[in-house]
């Protein structure tokens, strides 16, 4: 779509962002894919957002990146499903499986213990660790009921400057 305005032709009229005003779009919470709308209750989740909305605005302006970077991720079973009247996850998507409330997700960097981060009680599964130095982790997770990791299973993520990495943790019920 485009408007003319003052003897100029601009293109792309949406909203805010006509008459050649520089900006981009977010989708924000307007999200119609309930599991989505659902990890927006966990803050850290809605902090991220944020977060990577400054990286699109220091992009812009040319402004100086981080030098730090993120790790999100949520945790899952392994095989139960997640049901519920106001969560319709796409099926055989991670988002039908139950989201694992009090997991206890524990980031490394070789055999030091960096942080550590409790899943909230909101059935949506999110971990955050931010602020971290560029490299090699690894994130392994706990929850009574829940069968350990073995090493091999520990989940390697690599950190990179003003970015956020992603991770999927997965946990198999002892029964």
């Amino acid at each position: 779509r485009s408007t003319r305005l003052n003897g100029n032709q601009y293109s792309g009229y949406l909203g805010v962002l006509k008459h050649g005003v520089p900006g981009f779009l977010l989708e924000g919470w307007f999200h119609t894919y309930q599991p989505a709308r659902h990890r927006a209750l966990n803050f850290d989740y809605g902090q991220q957002e944020g977060r990577r909305e400054a990286r699109g605005v220091g992009k812009y302006f040319n402004l100086p990146a981080l030098t730090t970077g993120d790790i999100m991720g949520a945790v899952r079973d392994l095989h139960e499903k997640f049901s519920h009247t106001y969560y319709k996850p796409i099926p055989g998507s991670d988002d039908a499986l139950l989201p694992l409330n009090g997991a206890e997700v524990t980031l490394y960097r070789g055999n030091e213990v960096v942080a550590s981060c409790t899943v909230d009680n909101e059935y949506n599964g999110i971990f955050v660790f931010e602020d971290l130095e560029p490299g090699d982790y690894t994130l392994d997770v706990t929850l009574d009921g829940y069968k350990p990791l073995a090493d091999e299973y520990k989940v390697p993520v690599t950190v990179t400057a003003d970015k956020t990495s992603y991770a999927k943790l997965f946990l198999e019920n002892e029964n």
